[in-house]
C-alpha cells in the first residue's frame, strides 16, 4: 500500500498492512529535526502519510512580534510564534466592524496546484485545511468572552457572524475544488480539559448546522471530512457523526479514554492523535515515549481507523530525544522508512 491508500483505508475502516501516520511541527522543533535528521523533508524522511496545505494565506507582520491576518485581526505572537494571541476588531454586535476577506486574500491559494501534484507525486494523503473555521474565527474577531455573552443576548448577530464565515469557508473549498483532493482538514476549538466551552446545546444552536454544511460540501466532492477539536468532545461525537465526520483528531489521551471512545464509536469514526503532547512527549523519557507509541500502535490500531499522530503539532518544549524515540517505533513498523537507516 501507499501512504495514501493506507491513510485512506485506515480512515475509512478498511484493513492496512500498518498503522498510518502523520506528525505537525512548531517551528522550533521543526528546524530542531530538520538538523536532527539533516534533511530539510520531513515528511519524505519520515514516511510521513499526510500532507495539509494551509488556506490561511500570509499574515502581514505590523511590528516586531505582531502581525495581522486578513480579517484584520492582530495577533501577538511574542510568546506563542505559531498562532499567537488575537485582538478583537469587533467593540460592538456589528459585523460592519470586520474587513471580509476573500478566497484568493493573503495568498492563500498561491502555490496550491503545485502542492497538490508534489504530494500526489509522493504517494502522500493529499489534504487542504480551514483553520479557525467557525468558533475559534468568530471569537477572534469578536472576543471569547464577549461572544459568548452575544450567544445568550444577541443570538440574531451571532446567526449573522456564523453565517458569514461559513459562507466564507465554502467559497475557499469552492475555489480549490476542481482539484483532486483525498480529504479536507477543518479546525475548530470547542473543548476544553473538561467538557465544552460553550456547552452543547450553544454548540448544537450555533455550530452545527454551519459544519454540517462545510461537511456536507466535502462528502459530495468525495473528500474524507477530518475535524480537529481540541478538548474533551467525546459529547458531541454522535453529532459529528450523523452529521459526516470521518476521522476525529486530536484524540486526546489527558481528556478522553481512548480505547474506550475508539470501542463506543470506531465503527462510525477514525481517529487521528493519541500520542500526548500535554505529558509523554514533553516531560516524558524516551522509553515512556516508547512505551506509549508501541501501546497506541498495537492496541489502538489494531482493526484499522486509526492513524497515529502526536495529539496536537508538536510544540517547541518536545526534546529532539522523544520525538525520535517515536520514530524508532514507527520505523519498526515501516521499513521503508528512510531516517531509521540514516547514518
Amino acid at each position: 500500500m501507499t501512504p495514501r491508500e493506507r491513510l485512506i483505508a485506515a480512515a475509512t475502516h478498511r484493513a492496512v498492512d500498518f498503522v498510518p501516520y502523520h506528525i505537525e511541527y512548531c517551528t522550533g522543533i521543526k528546524a530542531a529535526m530538520m538538523e536532527a535528521l539533516g534533511t530539510e523533508d520531513l515528511e519524505g524522511a519520515t514516511g510521513d502519510h499526510l500532507s495539509r496545505y494551509s488556506t490561511r494565506g500570509r499574515w502581514e507582520e505590523i511590528r516586531p512580534g505582531f502581525v495581522r491576518d486578513d480579517f484584520g485581526v492582530v495577533w501577538d505572537r511574542t510568546a506563542d510564534r505559531d498562532i499567537g494571541v488575537p485582538t478583537p476588531v469587533m467593540t460592538t454586535p456589528d459585523l460592519s466592524q470586520v474587513q471580509w476577506p476573500t478566497a484568493e486574500s493573503a495568498g492563500r491559494l498561491i502555490g496550491v496546484e503545485a502542492f497538490v501534484e508534489r504530494t500526489r507525486a509522493a504517494g502522500r494523503f493529499c489534504c487542504f485545511g480551514l483553520a479557525l473555521s467557525l468558533f475559534e474565527r468568530a471569537w477572534a474577531l469578536r472576543g471569547m468572552e464577549a461572544l459568548m455573552i452575544d450567544m445568550l443576548d444577541e443570538p440574531s448577530f451571532v446567526d449573522d457572524l456564523l453565517d458569514r464565515l461559513v459562507e466564507h469557508n465554502l467559497s475557499v473549498m469552492r475555489a480549490v475544488a476542481h482539484l483532486p483532493w483525498d480529504g479536507v482538514w477543518i479546525g475548530d476549538d470547542w473543548g476544553q480539559q473538561r467538557g465544552l466551552i460553550m456547552g452543547r446545546a450553544l454548540w448544537r444552536r450555533f455550530i452545527l448546522p454551519r459544519a454540517r454544511r462545510m461537511y456536507e460540501f466535502a462528502r459530495s466532492r468525495g473528500w474524507i471530512v477530518i475535524i480537529h477539536s481540541c478538548g474533551d468532545v467525546v459529547e458531541l461525537l454522535p453529532d459529528l457523526i450523523e452529521a459526516g465526520v470521518q476521522v476525529v483528531n486530536p484524540f486526546q489521551p489527558e481528556v478522553m479514554d481512548l480505547a474506550a471512545v475508539k470501542r463506543e464509536y470506531g465503527r462510525d469514526l477514525a481517529f487521528l492523535g493519541g500520542m500526548s503532547v500535554q505529558r509523554t512527549l514533553p516531560f516524558g523519557t524516551p522509553d515512556e515515549v516508547r512505551a506509549q507509541s508501541r501501546w497506541l500502535l498495537e492496541q489502538i490500531g489494531a482493526g484499522s481507523g486509526f492513524i497515529f499522530s502526536p495529539s496536537h503539532t508538536l510544540t517547541d518544549d518536545v526534546p529532539v530525544a522523544n520525538v525520535l524515540a517515536m520514530l524508532e517505533v514507527i520505523a519498526a513498523a515501516n521499513p521503508a522508512t528512510r531516517w531509521l537507516n540514516a547514518d
